[in-house]
């Protein structure tokens, strides 16, 4: 957004770098528009997943429980059993175009996601339930496509995790420092 509102002005912010181009005074339908098609861009870089992410953020995963090996062995069978449910669920708004239906599918499933540390598939989900919460829908079926794609990671790396959270020993990461439940104290645990 910018004051500058002079022939070539808009040229010149583009060549500059920026997404969109927007002067003052503002018209609220502008700006909506405008923030909507930054929002939704299918192929933006904020939304999509790279090949070099993992599934799952054991740092987070690990976080989240405080370091509890089992609880999150635990957490990715529960996930495992109930996440075909939650992807169903979205799957059905996506095809009715229900968007009030996605947001809350969507966002029930971000929830999960986030517990287990799968940060991409979340974000991924996230775009849904912001679809939803806006009603725009202009390319929902994308998204849930790449949805589709990230959970079928997800899902295989729960399925492994499920079966045991790999140990200290069995790899060369870097401990991970949590805060203590009590005295202030450090427990420090390799991931």
């Amino acid at each position: 957004m910018t004051a500058h509102a002079l022939s070539g002005d808009r040229e010149r912010c583009l060549e500059a770098g920026m997404d969109d181009y927007l002067s003052k005074p503002l018209h609220a339908e502008d700006l909506r528009s405008k923030l909507k098609s930054i929002m939704f861009a299918v192929g933006s870089p904020s939304t999509a997943a790279t090949a070099s992410e993992p599934a799952i953020d054991m740092h987070d995963a690990l976080r989240n429980v405080e370091g509890d090996r089992d609880m999150l062995q635990q957490l990715c069978m529960i996930f495992h059993s109930d996440f075909p449910r939650l992807l169903e669920s979205v799957r059905s708004a996506v095809e009715r175009r229900d968007a009030s239906y996605l947001q809350r599918s969507a966002h029930a499933m971000k929830s999960s996601l986030m517990v287990i540390g799968a940060k991409t598939l979340a974000s991924t989900v996230f775009h849904l339930e912001t679809m939803g919460r806006c009603g725009e829908l202009s390319c929902v079926e994308e998204v849930f496509a790449r949805l589709e794609k990230q959970a079928m990671s997800v899902m295989e790396t729960t399925a492994e995790l499920a079966n045991g959270v790999p140990s200290p020993e069995s790899n060369n990461e870097e401990p991970l420092i949590l805060p203590g439940r009590k005295g202030g104290s450090c427990d420090s645990i390799s991931l």
